[in-house]
């Protein structure tokens, strides 16, 4: 179990969850400000995921 866990891509779930968060409020809403930055949030999070760069993905150099 905590192998597969530990396995996970954590930064990308995250993200993922605050995105789908921003998309239910726009629905509840209907307002589309928070519906374009869940989209952003989303986009950025898979592209940093391909990438395997950005906050969450890097080591520290000290």
């Amino acid at each position: 179990m905590f192998y597969r866990i530990k396995n996970w891509d954590w930064p990308l779930i995250i993200r993922l969850f605050v995105a789908g968060i921003f998309t239910w409020i726009a629905i509840a809403f209907h307002d589309w400000t928070p519906a374009l930055f869940g989209l952003t949030i989303a986009a950025t999070a898979i592209y940093a995921s391909l990438r395997k760069k950005g906050c969450g993905y890097e080591k520290s150099g000290a």
